[in-house]
């Protein structure tokens, strides 16, 4: 019977560590925490990655490219060497995948890759199977059935009418934006015609005036035959003033005739 006992090996089982209980126990005084300081107050601490308030290393380091990290979908993955403990005619799906022990949990979908090789007629009912694997199984006379095959289809029904959609409206806003341009255009040419040729200047002919006889113009014409033309303008012919014969004059005269006489006497001399 002593065979049958099972015991714990040692160092499985260990005792819960107590803080605070005396300087000799390793652990008093201040409980392992160090003395004060932020991390060791109660509800204290500080976040990963803290540095003190300076600029912490995951946002001093440059980041480039982009991620796909956080749209990834993740798969379980299985082989063709894993599917030997079925028997040909089976049906390998979740469930009995579950059954055998082949996978422990169903929270992700499965996904079948070509690893390895089947000498078994199995009917496949997973999410994703790879094209190798397909070919391996249909090779055997096997089928392949994708689960949430009808999903998928919607899913790419959707996308298609969508780029549709997107193409259509690109059209149509391509043909509104030309009909636009075209009334644009045919708008100016009505706003601004075109200018005719300027005629040439032609004067019209006035047709003669008939003399409208009235009073008034018989009463000027009247007036203008009684008046009579004026006379030339001829200036009055003055009497000859006498000469005033004053002491100024008759001296005057005399000097003058001095002169002459004394002229041919000077000339005579002059010749000799």
């Amino acid at each position: 019977m002593s065979e049958f006992l099972l015991k714990v090996p040692k160092g499985a089982r260990k005792n819960k560590k107590r803080i605070g209980r005396g300087s000799s126990s390793g652990t008093g005084c201040t409980a392992g925490k160090g003395n004060k300081g932020q991390n060791c107050r109660s509800g204290g601490g500080v976040r990963p990655g803290f540095e003190g308030g300076q600029m912490p290393l995951y946002r001093r380091i440059a980041r480039r490219g982009f991620s796909n990290y956080p749209f990834k979908k993740k798969y379980l993955i299985l082989n063709v060497d894993d599917l030997e403990k079925y028997k040909s005619g089976d049906t390998v799906s979740k469930e009995t995948l579950l059954k055998m022990g082949i996978i422990a949990k169903s929270n992700l979908p499965i996904k079948l890759l070509a690893r390895g090789e089947i000498k078994k007629k199995l009917i496949i009912e997973l999410d994703k199977v790879s094209k190798q694997a397909q070919a391996k199984i249909t090779k055997l006379g096997g089928e392949v059935k994708f689960v949430n095959a009808e999903k998928t289809e919607k899913k790419q029904a959707a996308t298609r009418q969508k780029e549709k959609m997107k193409k259509q409206a690109t059209k149509a806003e391509t043909k509104v934006g030309k009909t636009i341009e075209t009334h644009a255009e045919t708008k100016v040419e009505i706003e601004k015609p075109e200018k005719p040729a300027p005629a040439p200047d032609v004067k019209k002919t006035e047709p003669p005036v008939e003399k409208q006889t009235t009073e008034k113009t018989v009463m000027l014409e009247e007036e203008k035959t009684e008046k009579p033309a004026p006379a030339p303008d001829v200036k009055k012919a003055e009497p000859p003033v006498e000469k005033q014969t004053t002491e100024k004059t008759i001296l005057l005269e005399e000097e003058q005739e001095e002169k002459k006489l004394n002229k041919p006497k000077e000339a005579k001399e002059t010749k000799e």
